[in-house]
């Protein structure tokens, strides 16, 4: 059953799984959880689907649609981590390599905590022992001051500058966007371009995910206004958008996330990613499942993806991620050859509280028939 798209004798089959997909999704909505959600499955043969409800903008009572946006916080770094797979597999870089190789040379890179050991998959794999820069209350105060500012890579790294590491390189666990700023400037490095630039010409134009797009302006088009605790996260407040320009910046995220969804193409993405499409699965395989125990998060952690074990659905590879007013999960089932992404436009933490059983939920109806 689970090539339902495939054969004209399981159409009634697909079409009542949809509705029963579909009805879960308004039902979460009619509770009152979320002001708008986006489910979507990414089947067998390819095929993708979005279920929505709710609104992509209450106040103008403008419905959430298939096409909109919804930024994706930390997901984003499955595509940094792709990268960089093409990256070992042309032979310009190796895990075991160290970041001083292509940053030693700048001035501020032996005040970097752990600057002489860090290597790439140190980065990959949150085990450099540095903060989260964007945490820093000198940096959100930053942000809310100016958010036209666009900040160089370097300004980002400069907020953990001669901090004390939180353990020795590779000893430990600590999830923390610097490391993907860092490894961002690594690519940069190695191609000569811009990451945008790189990202679209390796996986985003290679791959058609066109829904997918970067996070470098205040205006993302079609994106979801996104809706936040008073008290939020790097100082955000109530909610993102005016006029459909954000009130904040959201340029700084880059490589740590930096990019807005059509949520379809997420779960495309998880897809294509882990069947191989971003690069030769058979023969990297080895070099990129490589994960480690992540309790601080859940679940382990490897080259950029979370591995998961869900009750009643099984095991699961993919990525969360926040951004002040939006949040998001994908993952890849390799039992059953189909993606799963969800997004909501809240990051109201009284909202959130049955955000990860709501995907379970629904992914066990995806799940039941195949």
């Amino acid at each position: 059953m689970k090539y339902c798209f495939l054969f004209l004798v399981f159409p009634l089959f697909c079409h009542a799984q949809d509705k029963a997909i579909q009805a879960e999704v308004d039902s979460i909505i009619a509770q009152g959880k979320y002001p708008g959600i986006v489910f979507s499955v990414a089947y067998p043969n390819g095929e993708a689907t979005s279920f929505t409800a709710g609104w992509a903008d209450v106040e103008s009572g403008t419905p959430m649609t298939p096409g909109n946006r919804l930024l994706s916080g930390s997901t984003g770094k499955t595509f940094v981590a792709a990268v960089l797979m093409q990256l070992i597999e042309e032979n310009k870089l190796q895990l075991e390599d160290r970041a001083s190789k292509w940053l030693g040379d700048e001035e501020w890179y032996s005040r970097l905590p752990n600057s002489e050991e860090l290597t790439i998959m140190n980065l990959l794999r949150h085990q450099s022992g540095m903060e989260r820069y964007e945490f820093k209350p000198e940096f959100s105060e930053e942000v809310l001051k100016n958010p036209d500012r666009v900040w160089k890579p370097a300004e980002l790294i400069a907020y953990v500058l001669d901090d004390a590491p939180l353990f020795s390189a590779g000893e430990g666990f600590a999830y923390s966007d610097t490391n993907y700023i860092l490894l961002g400037m690594i690519i940069e490095e190695i191609e000569g371009e811009e990451y945008y630039t790189v990202l679209k010409d390796r996986l985003l134009k290679p791959l058609d995910l066109t829904g997918i797009l970067p996070t470098n302006t205040r205006k993302i088009e079609k994106l979801a206004q996104g809706y936040m605790d008073k008290e939020s996260p790097l100082g955000f407040n109530d909610h993102l958008l005016e006029d459909g320009i954000s009130r904040y910046n959201l340029q700084f995220e880059w490589t740590g996330g930096g990019l807005a969804f059509e949520t379809r193409d997420y779960a495309r993405w998880l897809k294509l990613l882990f069947e191989g499409n971003a690069f030769d699965m058979e023969k990297m395989g080895e070099t990129y499942f490589q994960d480690i125990p992540s309790p601080e998060i859940g679940g382990s952690y490897g080259m950029g993806y979370q591995k998961l074990v869900i009750p009643e659905v099984g095991e699961a590879y993919g990525h969360s991620g926040f951004f002040p007013g939006y949040y998001t999960i994908g993952v890849y089932l390799p039992e059953y050859s189909i993606a799963v992404a969800m997004q909501v436009n809240t990051t109201e933490m009284a909202k959130l509280r049955s955000f990860f059983r709501d995907f379970v939920k629904l992914t066990r109806i995806v799940i039941s028939n195949q």
